[in-house]
């Protein structure tokens, strides 16, 4: 019988921020944004702004510091984004009064992408890179101790699913329950046969197969992790799996050949529900009964179905495919179909904005997005995901910082604590700790000061009755002594308040 996870997710309102997708790629855009900050504190980002800011002439020394962006692109939207680029100088100077530098750690997201696969378990506690970049989870979590762990499994489709149901892989799953129920995080999201729904996959060739492999991973994850918990604390806990792994079902959100429901394999086995989001939102993604881009209706109809089923939506796979300059031909001839052009719109106008909007609109839990060149990567040049790195392009770093890391939905910090004994809420000098993000915006990452208070709290609710008794005894011992003189009864009152501290020696005066 499983246990559902209810005590994983955000607070309404709030977005775990999670990156992706291999380990060299997260690393740089950790260093990117903690890179952009100093500058930003510098207030070397004004050159950013167009020219049309300037229409006054102490405006000047803004606006000749020059395009640092690669190839001038933030010149190409000066007459589509001059009214925001007026809002964006006034969120500028007001950041700018704040010197303070960031820590590195301040844009280390709440989770990190990484796959494996069940044949090999590559990934996990070792590195390897099938052309894709170097996937190593034990590596991330090492670099970033406390995050979380957003990994991705493949199956190998229908063959895959086959493998497990016929327990050919029984010996693999013990050891990636093993490896998770022991990795240094606080919570692991399982996508198990991610983007199932890709009929080039295989898993719909046969829904049911699908649907018993995935369930049969979660069973033996309950099994063997209560029986984990059985040993070292003598007690059953059918939890124990869910207190550590939260189970995605992750579609690919994109026309599909069956059913959403034939590929579902129960609320009891899921925990969250995963979208992709790379083109559904361009006038041109195709819509069509086979293999395509998706739509807008693909991405709602999957969150419509995890509504209906009270399951938290993750975006578990986003990038604006094309890249963040869109410079391909191919791309440009997209544009053009639609009478559209650089000058006129940008990737933030047709992907950064609609994906923060659907965010909104169905209360997203976690966004998963992939910062990385795919162009350098084998298994991916060619395909047509381009660069996605958000560095690509100051206006969308500035864009991504106003929107994404300044946004307070947005939460940098995983943590998951059972519901009946929460405690998220915590005292930090006079700011109040709510999952993690101070009330002021800044990060709380660094918890040391939470646990001397604890501490402290913790001995003054054993010291305070001796004190209060001691004291009894010493107003006594003072009124028989009161013909003492004063100097005497000084002593005595010092050292009687002394032992408060936890000496006991009360015959001593």
């Amino acid at each position: 019988m499983t246990v559902k996870d209810t005590s994983c997710q955000p607070a309404a309102g709030h977005t775990w921020l999670t990156i992706g997708q291999d380990l060299l790629s997260i690393q740089r855009y950790v260093t990117d944004q903690y890179d952009a900050s100093l500058h930003r504190n510098q207030s070397l980002f004004v050159h950013e702004l167009p020219h049309e800011d300037c229409e006054d002439e102490d405006d000047g020394d803004d606006c000749n510091e020059g395009d640092h962006g690669e190839d001038g692109d933030e010149d190409k939207h000066k007459h589509h984004h001059k009214k925001h680029h007026k809002q964006h100088k006034h969120h500028q100077h007001q950041h700018h009064e704040d010197h303070s530098p960031y820590k590195l750690s301040t844009f280390q997201p709440s989770s990190y992408m990484v796959y494996t696969d069940i044949q090999t378990l590559h990934g996990l506690d070792t590195p390897v890179d099938y052309g894709s970049g170097v996937e190593f989870a034990s590596g991330l979590l090492e670099y970033a101790p406390g995050s979380g762990l957003q990994l991705g499994l493949w199956l190998n489709g229908l063959q895959g699913c086959q493998d497990i149901l016929a327990g050919n892989l029984d010996d693999n799953i013990k050891r990636l329950f093993d490896y998770l129920h022991d990795a240094q995080t606080p919570k692991v999201f399982l996508r198990i046969g991610y983007e199932f729904d890709n009929p080039s996959f295989g898993y719909s060739d046969d829904p049911q197969a699908f649907r018993d492999a995935y369930t049969r991973l979660v069973d033996m994850c309950e099994e063997q992790m209560q029986s984990k918990h059985h040993h070292k604390h003598r007690k059953h806990d059918p939890s124990a799996c869910r207190e550590k792994i939260a189970f995605v079902w992750h579609s690919w959100s994109a026309p599909r050949v069956v059913d959403l429901s034939q590929l579902y394999p129960g609320d009891d086995y899921v925990d969250w529900v995963g979208v992709s989001v790379f083109q559904q939102f361009y006038p041109w993604a195709p819509r069509a009964a086979e293999y395509s881009a998706g739509a807008i209706e693909d991405l709602e109809e999957v969150m419509d179905f995890a509504q209906n089923h009270s399951k938290p939506i993750m975006i578990a796979e986003s990038t604006p495919f094309g890249g963040i300059k869109w410079e391909s031909e191919a791309w440009q001839d997209n544009l053009m179909q639609y009478g559209l052009d650089n000058e006129t719109v940008d990737v933030w106008d047709m992907w950064f904005a609609p994906t923060l909007s659907l965010i909104e609109k169905y209360d997203i839990g976690m966004w998963s997005y992939i910062d990385c060149d795919w162009e350098a990567l084998p298994q991916w040049k060619g395909v047509g995901f381009g660069d996605t790195r958000l560095v690509q392009s100051q206006r969308i770093m500035e864009l991504w910082y106003e929107h994404v890391l300044h946004n307070p939905r947005f939460q940098h910090e995983l943590e998951c604590i059972p519901q009946d004994r929460d405690n998220s809420h915590k005292s930090d000098g006079n700011l109040s700790i709510i999952r993690g993000i101070l009330a002021d915006g800044y990060h709380g990452r660094n918890r040391g000061n939470d646990q001397v208070n604890e501490s402290q709290h913790s001995s003054n609710g054993v010291l305070l009755p001796v004190l209060l008794w001691f004291l009894a005894v010493a107003a006594v011992f003072l009124i028989v002594v009161k013909h003492d003189s004063s100097r005497r009864r000084r002593r005595q009152q010092g050292n009687a308040l002394g032992a408060a501290g936890g000496q006991n020696q009360y015959g001593s005066l």
